[in-house]
């Protein structure tokens, strides 16, 4: 398919993807969260309805549980019997208040027992039988926190009971009311056992449990005991912790999940829960979350086609741009194809552009090559009138003077040999802003050189152009720190006449020395030269002497008197590097004598002599290269043999410093004479004989006093001291502090 191809068509399509399925995930899911969340609050109703249900039906028993019980005690057989004491009772009262208790309205709720308790005459009566009170009170002894009561009405939900057997014991809730009148008091109870209450809950096939828990934490009805037994203490827990009237909580047990509801009783304390495993809570959750799931998919499918239906109709006038522009030979460029189109459109602006710029840089190009062929080879008058209207040169031309600037030589300056180019270019620069725009006709570099040519007034042709040519230095002085020599020719009023005054400038600047920052015309340049030049010998004589002798001052002196003698003569070029070639030859020959092996290569001095032009250049290069180099190898030389013999004295130091030393049996040993041996001491090492023997001395008994044993005095014998005194003196001399105090200071760090 297309869209695999097409990176825009890709996006495109994503694009309207995202913007139909993104809303349609979050309405979706929205809708599930708030359809979960109304589920769980109709369960939660629900929940709490039922329990108030189950609630409302146990209390209302009670309360007419309650109600039975107060008749029972108001009723006259009772209120008759209550000054009777269990002695004198008759078998007729008996009955008569047997039959009342047995004659009791049913409730609901299975009654385990009805019994009245007659306090001050002592006797009880339940629905089998009387006994006494102390009797009783061993079958239930509950009763003796009835009696203790100031309450007249109240509940017992954990009051246990003995049958008629006496032995099975049954947990209940009993019902208290007390009653007292002139002639006595009694307290009537019905025992309602926990299990009665399962006759009031309807049992529904729910996964639900409803229990019922007493004041304090007791379970008192459970509608499934043995699936309940194994969660319901940390249920009471968690209830009692949340300490809410009304509530609904989750309650983790295993591996699965309770939602537990509860109520809170206000009549007797009593909670009422509703446990019911979340699993089914959320069935119907889960439900609703696959059923908006599958709707979801189903949508998203829908967006997607219909997304690259629209996505493919909109991508074909951009592939048609696409596939017009498209350069099968150009390499693939990166991005969709509106970035493609983009980079295109905008490579065919900035080519247009640059052609246009382009054109006008190769038509200046052209007059430069131009005016350069012109200067640098002959050519004929028809190609010149040709090329010169084609180029827009003015013909016949004005009067033109041609330029050439040199840089001066650079000592002494901030600049390298590895700057000439850019200081050409700054050269070439700062003479296009001085001339004005009219005066110039070319400028360029040629040759390592600066070449500009302008048109001039002929009448004031010297005075306009040495101007131009100061005005030139002064501002490289004065911006660059740099000085040039400035060749003039003479007018030149053809473009034919160009090529041979340009070359009488570079003869004058290649076969005359000329001085720093000089401007010269080539009409004063004297063209007689004098070939007959005489080599100054004596003058070369003195100065090899000098340089034998390391003379530097006199080396200087007679070199500036050579260079003087040759260059007071104008004479050809070549007569003067002669000249200067012989005296550095026999300079070489000199220093490769001194050092025994050849130094420098003669072919560098030579390509250094023909590369300067400048007297001074010159002069300095003598002194301070070749002969210095000369004077430095012969001073080398003799160096050597001086340090060799004090090399020798300080190693027989070294060996023998534990003997009997001295300066004579040193030199005796060298096979020189002690003063020679002094005076080399001296000049090389600026130290004596002794001095340096006793220092070294010295500093082997420190490293003896840290690291061995020997005493002060063993150490002064070891090192050949007539007493141990002398070696203490001399030690504190040299070291600052006694033998003893230097190890003890060692030792403390």
């Amino acid at each position: 398919m297309q869209i695999y191809k097409s990176k825009l068509l890709k996006k495109a399509a994503l694009t309207c993807i995202l913007l139909g399925t993104v809303p349609s995930v979050i309405v979706g899911t929205f809708s599930y969260q708030k359809a979960s969340e109304t589920i769980q609050q109709k369960v939660d109703e629900g929940c709490v309805s039922q329990l108030q249900q189950v609630q409302m039906s146990v209390e209302t028993q009670l309360a007419s549980t309650k109600k039975t019980l107060l008749q029972l005690i108001e009723s006259p057989s009772v209120t008759q019997s209550i000054s009777t004491p269990k002695s004198g009772l008759e078998f007729q009262t008996f009955y008569q208040i047997e039959n009342v208790i047995n004659s009791l309205p049913p409730t609901s709720i299975p009654i385990y027992n009805v019994s009245l308790i007659n306090i001050e005459k002592g006797w009880v009566i339940d629905k089998t039988n009387i006994y006494g009170l102390p009797e009783y009170e061993q079958q239930n002894p509950s009763v003796k926190d009835y009696i203790k009561s100031p309450q007249k009405a109240f509940w017992n939900d954990k009051a246990k009971v003995l049958d008629t057997t006496g032995e099975t014991q049954t947990t209940c809730v009993a019902v208290v009311q007390k009653y007292k009148s002139r002639d006595g008091s009694y307290i009537g109870t019905i025992d309602i056992p926990y299990s009665s209450f399962r006759n009031l809950i309807k049992t529904t096939k729910t996964p639900g449990i409803t229990m019922i828990i007493n004041s304090e934490g007791n379970v008192i009805f459970s509608g499934q005991p043995e699936k309940s037994r194994a969660f319901s203490s940390k249920m009471i827990a968690l209830i009692q912790q949340d300490g809410k009237k009304t509530g609904c909580l989750n309650m983790p047990t295993g591996n699965s999940t309770w939602n537990v509801t509860y109520i809170r009783s206000d009549y007797n304390q009593w909670f009422y829960a509703l446990a019911t495993p979340m699993d089914e809570l959320t069935r119907d959750s889960k439900t609703i979350q696959w059923f908006t799931v599958l709707v979801c998919i189903m949508l998203t499918a829908l967006i997607v086609l219909i997304s690259l239906f629209i996505s493919n109709r909109a991508y074909r006038p951009v592939q048609r741009l696409s596939s017009v522009l498209k350069d099968e030979t150009a390499p693939a460029v990166p991005g969709d194809e509106v970035k493609q189109i983009e980079n295109k459109v905008t490579s065919l602006i900035v080519n247009r552009s640059n052609l246009q710029k382009e054109m006008v840089s190769q038509s200046q190009k052209l007059r430069e090559y131009f005016i350069a062929k012109l200067l640098m080879t002959e050519n004929s008058a028809d190609f010149i009138d040709s090329r010169a209207s084609l180029y827009g040169f003015l013909s016949p031309p004005p009067v033109m003077a041609v330029m050439v600037i040199q840089p001066d030589p650079f000592e002494n300056t901030p600049y390298k040999e590895s700057d000439a180019d850019i200081l050409l270019y700054a050269i070439s620069n700062i003479t296009s802003e001085i001339f004005a725009d009219h005066s110039i006709i070319f400028t360029s570099i040629l040759d390592e050189k600066q070449i500009t040519i302008l048109s001039v007034d002929e009448e004031e042709y010297k005075n306009e152009v040495y101007g131009y040519a100061g005005q030139i230095q002064k501002t490289l002085q004065r911006e660059l720190e740099f000085g040039v020599s400035v060749v003039i020719s003479r007018p030149v009023r053809t473009y034919k006449d160009l090529h041979k005054n340009y070359n009488e400038c570079v003869h004058i600047l290649q076969y005359k020395l000329l001085s720093r920052k000089s401007i010269t015309f080539v009409d004063d340049v004297n063209k007689q030269l004098d070939l007959n030049s005489v080599y100054p010998q004596d003058l070369e004589k003195e100065i090899l002497d000098a340089v034998q002798t390391c003379d530097r001052v006199k080396c200087r002196e007679m070199i500036h008197q050579f260079l003087t003698s040759i260059f007071d003569v104008q004479s050809n070029r070549c007569v003067y590097k002669i000249f200067l070639l012989r005296l550095v030859v026999n300079l070489v020959i000199l220093e490769n004598h001194a050092s025994k092996d050849l130094c420098r290569s003669e072919s560098e001095y030579i390509r250094q002599i023909y590369n300067m032009h400048d007297k001074d250049q010159i002069e300095d290069w003598l002194e301070n290269t070749v002969a210095e180099s000369v004077i430095q190898n012969i001073e080398k030389s003799e160096d050597n043999h001086l340090r060799e013999i004090c090399n020798s004295v300080l190693d027989i130091i070294h060996k023998e410093y534990s003997n009997k030393l001295t300066l004579e049996t040193c030199a005796q040993k060298l096979n020189y004479h002690p003063s020679y041996i002094r005076r080399v001491l001296k000049k090389e090492m600026g130290i004596n004989f002794r001095d340096y023997l006793v220092k070294y001395q010295i500093n082997v008994a420190k490293k003896w006093l840290v690291e061995t044993e020997y005493t002060t005095a063993e150490i002064a014998r070891k090192l050949q001291y007539e007493n141990t005194e002398n070696f203490i003196r001399c030690f504190k001399k040299v070291v600052g502090c006694t033998p003893r105090q230097y190890k003890n200071n060692r030792a403390n760090l």
